[in-house]
């Protein structure tokens, strides 16, 4: 909910996801995900900057829930492409 954000640097990072979204999208569903992963690139620093300078366990419920569901969206851009917890280390 937008309306809740209330650091710069979270508005900062859902504004990058949105616009990342809606550009990997034709990647994704050519399965190009070469292209989708080097547009993903572009949300380092805005997520860096929302990791150093937002609380996400901030005080307030609705704060915190929203900020969490900002995570879990940029998670589910991520995992779109490719999940990669399911990588195994060999040896």
């Amino acid at each position: 909910r937008p309306e809740l954000f209330s650091e710069t640097l979270e508005i900062d990072l859902s504004n990058a996801l949105t616009t990342i979204e809606k550009r990997i999208q034709p990647d994704i569903q050519q399965r190009n995900f070469t292209a989708a992963l080097n547009q993903l690139v572009n949300l380092k620093e805005p997520i860096d900057a929302f990791f150093d300078g937002v609380m996400v366990m901030a005080d307030d419920p609705e704060i915190r829930q929203n900020r969490i569901a900002l995570l879990a969206q940029l998670r589910a851009v991520f995992l779109q492409i490719a999940d990669i917890s399911l990588l195994q280390q060999k040896g």
